[in-house]
């Protein structure tokens, strides 16, 4: 079991859910990993990315089960867009988890 299949078995609704005041939800930290991943890939491809200053923490605006679902959907897109890692040198690359 990896991440990716535990977050596809959330609903919006529970992703969306301040569990604990003043913390993030599952769904804001979920956003953070998919744009630490995608900057991290654009470093490696030479590319200097600035961080933004909400350190890519946020307010999710659309908490709608649509928006969810694209939200796991262009997190896992992007790798494949950008050919995954098969097959490049894995100095390259980041170890999987």
């Amino acid at each position: 079991m990896n991440i990716v299949d535990v977050l596809n078995k959330l609903t919006a609704n529970e992703a969306q859910a301040r569990l604990i005041e003043n913390c993030n939800t599952i769904w804001e930290i979920t956003n953070l990993l998919i744009n630490c991943r995608l900057n991290v890939l654009q470093r490696l491809e030479g590319k200097v990315m600035v961080t933004p200053a909400n350190k890519y923490f946020g307010n999710v605006a659309n908490i709608s089960d649509e928006a969810w679902v694209d939200t796991l959907k262009n997190g896992h897109e992007d790798t494949k867009a950008r050919g995954g890692t098969k097959g490049k040198e894995r100095s390259k690359v980041l170890p999987r988890c």
